[in-house]
């Protein structure tokens, strides 16, 4: 689907349109979205980001995905500008308009592995030093479709960029939670009620919807803030224990980033012994010794990990598996 295709089926007026979920409630399937739930979630967005018609939106997403839709709702609902990029790792950002003048953007809508190519345009000689400067000022970026993790959180940090994660899901019809990246807490916006089940997995409450039950088992404080803790159908179960692959990558990933380590995923494989154990692959941005990461990060495990959280295997690679909308793909490397 097309911008511009969605945009006029957005002003047909539809009751409902159709959007595919990415699994995180179960098995990835087709939906259909009210257009009052997209409307409320939209307006909960504008307030939050007071965003109105003097706002220029970028998206750097495909609008078949239900960010990419929303960013042409809440362009429609507040009147504010909207221009799109074909989708990619190296966005542009800048447009130029009629006249001939480029454009930088306010409000833009990225997933975690566009920012790496974000902060290299801002490194670049493609932009003058005064659209530089508007960037790191003025731009908000909303990071969405997968986690950002602790290394390109440090980057956008280092960078002074107006960075914030989303929590959501095509059924909640984008996010329903926000947290300035660097933060621990996601924090759920207005109307938004959140829960736990007796797996400790996410329970939100969206007006006009169901309870949505998730897979993500969470950390919840009283004040409804709460932090994901990793993926219930993620969990490995080694000798009996269980084992958090998020909270491995979120332990170990940090004393792994100065030695060009751009991301690493663990995940489980059968084992005839331990019926499940820890693996790691790590991804590389240059060539490395590849025998030295691995002892570091074996080191690393050693210092921070009790014995039974530690790797069994770890391996480099050039590229780590992903799904459409960047999220890593544990299932490709568990076979």
């Amino acid at each position: 689907m097309t911008y511009q295709e969605f945009i006029k089926e957005w002003s047909d007026n539809n009751p409902f349109f159709t959007a595919h979920t990415s699994g995180s409630t179960g098995i990835p399937k087709e939906i259909q979205i009210s257009r009052e739930v997209a409307i409320e979630s939209a307006k909960r967005t504008i307030v939050y980001f007071q965003i109105n018609e003097n706002t220029r939106l970028h998206s750097c997403i495909s609008p078949d995905f239900i960010g990419g839709k929303m960013m042409a709702v809440r362009a429609a609902l507040a009147d504010a500008h909207l221009s799109w990029e074909t989708p990619s790792n190296h966005p542009v950002l800048i447009t130029v308009d009629n006249h001939g003048n480029r454009i930088v953007p306010d409000f833009v809508a990225v997933v975690p592995s566009q920012m790496l190519g974000i902060m290299e345009l801002l490194n670049s000689s493609s932009l003058s030093a005064d659209e530089k400067s508007k960037i790191r000022t003025n731009t908000v970026f909303l990071c969405g479709g997968a986690p950002v993790n602790d290394n390109l959180a440090g980057r956008i940090i280092k960078e002074n960029l107006r960075a914030f994660e989303s929590y959501g899901m095509t059924e909640t019809c984008s996010h329903i939670a926000l947290r300035r990246v660097g933060q621990d807490f996601f924090t759920p916006l207005d109307s938004i009620t959140v829960t736990t089940d007796k797996r400790q997995c996410l329970v939100i409450e969206v007006p006009h919807l169901n309870p949505i039950v998730t897979n993500d088992i969470a950390f919840l404080n009283t004040d409804g803030s709460f932090r994901i803790l990793g993926r219930y159908d993620n969990v490995i179960i080694s000798g009996g224990k269980k084992i958090f692959p998020e909270e491995i990558e979120k332990t170990l990933q940090p004393g792994l980033s100065p030695y060009d380590v751009t991301d690493i995923m663990a995940y489980g494989r059968k084992d005839n012994l331990w019926g499940e154990i820890l693996c790691i692959d790590i991804e590389c941005d240059k060539e490395t010794d590849n025998v030295n990461i691995i002892e570091i990060c074996r080191n690393l495990a050693a210092s921070l990990l009790p014995s039974w959280q530690r790797p069994k295997q770890i391996r480099i690679v050039s590229r780590l598996p992903r799904t459409p909308n960047g999220k890593l793909d544990r299932k490709i490397s568990a076979k």
